[in-house]
């Protein structure tokens, strides 16, 4: 399993920029929201297979929780066992545990940001992020609480939203397993000519980004900015006439809205996708009233604090 460090991500960087991923570890969700069965959720926790929640008390899951979530309610609907379950679970969080990744990571992250500072002035939001870091690392109770939301599973989750790669895990018949990640489905790097399930993680946050409930979450999140969002009101006050959106690899795609200035269902999806996983590179909006909102794709950087 991969760290994912601030000092390999792109440079230079601008902290306002930043989608901060410990809101995707905030518990803002209720047990019902999980749509699984209390009595298996409840089970799981006690089992330990939920290692970010805490084991007495109401349960908050989570984003991250959720795509957990998913993912054990597909490997039990395809027969795994809870074995299975559970060495999926020490793998990408009770190892990550076993090796500090949580510390290791902030440490990394505080390392790179001192030497950055000997190379050029930090800006006010590098500079606010070093002491927070330093603040935390000397912070024995909430390096207790923030050790338990660093792990391999959310880094993978992380590198759905950097890099826009498809991630999962793929189950093989004897038992083993082994994560994924690639830009394109039809090329992921595995043995795929044995049995295997395989389980897009990708899919369970593509159907979370179009649940249209989830978009306070979104922005609130840092997973839409500003910008971003206003467009989703737009549609959703049926004020806009016409949406340009170029695509990553500069394909431009044309959403028309109907003449009671309404979007197809389908439509607000795929935007809702295109924005939140950042498959854009500009986006032009023409409002019903003669606006136009025009703005390109920012940086986003997505940080172990």
């Amino acid at each position: 399993m991969n760290k994912i460090i601030l000092s390999q991500l792109n440079d230079p960087m601008s902290l306002d920029q930043v989608a901060n991923r410990g809101s995707l570890l905030v518990g803002a969700f209720s047990v019902s929201d999980t749509k699984i069965d209390p009595k298996i959720f409840h089970s799981w926790k006690s089992a330990g297979l939920l290692p970010t929640l805490p084991k007495g008390g109401w349960a908050k899951p989570s984003f991250i929780d959720l795509l957990l979530l998913d993912t054990y309610e597909t490997m039990r609907k395809f027969g795994c066992s809870r074995n299975l379950m559970k060495a999926v679970c020490k793998k990408l969080f009770y190892d990550a545990y076993e090796v500090n990744l949580g510390k290791l990571t902030l440490e990394k992250n505080y390392a790179f940001l001192k030497n950055l500072a000997t190379k050029r002035n930090l800006t006010f939001e590098e500079e606010q992020y070093l002491n927070s870091t330093q603040n935390v690392l000397n912070d024995q109770v909430y390096m207790s609480v923030l050790d338990r939301g660093i792990n391999y599973f959310s880094q993978l989750v992380n590198n759905c939203f950097i890099e826009n790669n498809e991630v999962g895990l793929i189950i093989y018949l004897d038992g083993s397993f082994s994560t994924y990640e690639t830009k394109d489905s039809a090329n992921i790097k595995a043995d795929l000519s044995v049995p295997h399930i395989l389980i897009p993680i990708s899919s369970f946050i593509k159907k979370f980004i179009a649940d249209d409930e989830k978009e306070a979450f979104l922005q609130k999140s840092g997973i839409l900015n500003e910008q971003e969002f206003e467009v989703i009101k737009l549609i959703r006050k049926k004020n806009v006439k016409r949406i340009t959106v170029t695509l990553n690899n500069k394909v431009v795609q044309k959403i028309e809205t109907e003449e009671t200035g309404l979007i197809h269902e389908s439509d607000v999806e795929l935007l809702k996708q295109i924005l939140c996983l950042r498959q854009y590179d500009s986006i032009e909006l023409n409002s019903r009233d003669a606006r136009t909102m025009s703005f390109t794709k920012t940086k986003r950087i997505y940080m172990d604090k």
